[in-house]
């Protein structure tokens, strides 16, 4: 599969591609980096292939465009990330950078990967948010787990939690872990549980696509010697998420060694890569109503994902998420 051993080469993982790839075949895959957001990583793959195996020279200057792009969003978006934490930082707060932000340095290129906002958490969640009011600022609150504002041009998510806790008692508590090993510093356990749990969201959400996969490659193949795994087996249970980790870690283990085979997943682990390389982008996302029943749609129509990764059904699911919009409007842990 082209697209995934050119994330190899991009990775460092192998050093070319496996043929010759023909023009139709570059013009897929180019298009399938541009739904899965990884054209600026792939890029990077492109760089290092031989001179020979490069796509043709029209293609290339696009793809060498686009790459100039995200490396000119990449410099603005960490001058405001610095601008804001300063502000931040100056005012006592301790800043935590979430997501890509977190794992992105640990790229070959991270000025490469494509980052569309800044996540982040605080050690004062409200206080974080009237510093940047007295700047002028708007700040909405209108989602519960994040505020949100426009910082020097840079979208900003400023989490008051880290994870769907509304209406789900297994969500708070692990909620309460992550601000736990937070407050310890242990930001390796935090974000093997965090970023995981963050891919099962995505695939319920049938938004999961190579960019979520290959930031947890790059997690995996830096921290994995360092996670403790007992910790994250017993919350990832907990939560109903360790079948579906087991199977990404499968997924990721095959693309870090290499084998594009996958002879070692199961039929539901198969369906699951499948769903992967299909990219999602079935959901108008920040679309109001219409996202919402875009969702409960994907809900009926992928019941599979509920069967072989979930512990409860799409039924129980769609319930607890009303019934803790009504009445767990406002969370507390």
């Amino acid at each position: 599969m082209l697209i995934i051993e050119l994330l190899q080469v991009a990775l460092g993982i192998r050093q070319s591609l496996s043929h010759i790839p023909s023009d139709v075949e570059w013009g897929r895959v180019y298009k399938m980096a541009v739904r899965h957001r990884i054209i600026g990583v792939l890029y990077g793959g492109i760089e290092r292939l031989p001179k020979e195996q490069r796509p043709h020279k029209d293609l290339l200057l696009e793809w060498y465009g686009q790459a100039e792009y995200y490396r000119g969003m990449y410099e603005r978006q960490r001058t405001a990330v610095r601008s804001l934490n300063g502000l931040w930082r100056d005012n006592g707060l301790t800043v935590f950078e979430l997501k890509g932000d977190s794992i992105g340095r640990f790229y070959p290129r991270p000025e490469l990967r494509y980052s569309c906002d800044y996540d982040c958490l605080l050690s004062d969640y409200e206080q974080g948010n009237r510093l940047v009011e007295q700047q002028g600022i708007t700040v909405n609150r209108d989602f519960y787990k994040n505020s949100s504002f426009v910082w020097e041009g840079l979208h900003v998510e400023n989490h008051q939690f880290c994870t769907p806790v509304r209406g789900n008692k297994a969500m708070k508590r692990l909620e309460r872990v992550l601000r736990r090993l937070v407050s310890e510093n242990n930001m390796v356990d935090f974000n093997a549980l965090f970023l995981m749990e963050h891919l099962w969201s995505h695939f319920f959400e049938d938004a999961l696509t190579l960019k979520q996969l290959t930031d947890w490659i790059v997690f995996y193949r830096e921290f994995n010697n360092f996670v403790d795994w007992q910790l994250f087996e017993k919350h990832a249970k907990d939560c109903g998420f360790w079948r579906f980790s087991i199977a990404i870690n499968k997924i990721t283990q095959s693309i870090l060694s290499s084998s594009l085979l996958m002879t070692n997943l199961s039929e539901s682990e198969r369906r699951l890569w499948q769903s992967i390389m299909n990219g999602g982008g079935s959901i108008e996302m920040n679309n109001g109503w219409k996202t919402r029943m875009q969702l409960v749609g994907n809900y009926f129509r992928n019941g599979w994902k509920f069967r072989c990764y979930a512990p409860h059904g799409p039924v129980f699911s769609l319930l607890r998420t009303a019934i803790g919009y009504v009445s767990d409007k406002n969370p507390k842990l």
